[in-house]
């Protein structure tokens, strides 16, 4: 579980490379389908009630965001034995991080 935690960690630095200015709210999220080769991602954050979308492409880090994605994946399937359909990354403006994960039926 620690290499878990290790991604995440990597993961939440890389939303955050995005965010532009202070944040109520910046989330992640990845969604991964390793039977395509597929592996997609939605960043925004927001402010005073208001969504700005963010770019992940400007952190120059989004192949390293693909490559953690799927070992996770892999990680993930190693200790629980599911399918990892999507995770979201939360970071509060107060610095505080949750993940949310979902998996294949």
């Amino acid at each position: 579980m620690l290499r878990q935690s290790e991604i995440m960690h990597e993961v939440a630095q890389i939303a955050f490379m995005a965010s532009e200015g202070d944040f109520d709210e910046l989330v992640l999220e990845v969604e991964i389908d390793i039977a395509t080769g597929t592996i997609s991602f939605s960043c925004y954050q927001t402010k005073d009630g208001k969504k700005v979308s963010l770019s992940l492409f400007d952190t120059g880090r989004l192949v390293d965001l693909s490559d953690l994605s799927e070992e996770l994946h892999d990680e993930m399937k190693k200790h629980t034995g599911g399918d990892l359909k999507k995770y979201t990354v939360t970071i509060d403006g107060d610095g505080t991080t949750r993940a949310n994960f979902e998996y294949r039926p």
